[in-house]
């Protein structure tokens, strides 16, 4: 039975296992043909970054997982534009261009929407 799953990417990208484990489930479930909805929130929105270089730290690059989205059907990325705003970052940085939100409002609907939610 398809599932709509919607992930809330709030952790930045190294530092921690959050945003690696999410991307892995993310990839996962799509390979399963689930619904999956995406939400770059915070320091989530570090994970949309082109260009990232983590070879400084013993870390993988987390952009090429990301860019990948594309091959396994994920259309639903949605970015929060003030976590953009309040890191000086603009949609040109970005390595995918995600639908941007504008209001908390709609996160709240999105969240309604799904069956399942997850946040990393």
């Amino acid at each position: 039975m398809k599932k709509n799953i919607l992930l809330i990417l709030r952790s930045a990208p190294y530092g921690s296992s959050k945003a690696r484990d999410a991307i892995d489930f993310i990839l996962t479930a799509a390979a399963y043909d689930q619904d999956i909805h995406v939400v770059f929130q915070s320091d989530g929105v570090f994970l949309l970054l082109n260009n990232q270089d983590p070879s400084q730290i013993p870390a993988k690059n987390t952009s090429s997982l990301i860019s990948a989205f594309e091959m396994y059907d994920i259309d639903n990325i949605y970015c929060e534009r003030q976590s953009l705003t309040e890191r000086s970052l603009s949609e040109e940085q970005l390595i995918i261009q995600p639908v941007l939100i504008e209001k908390s409002t709609e996160i709240q609907s999105l969240i309604h929407q799904a069956d399942t939610v997850l946040t990393f």
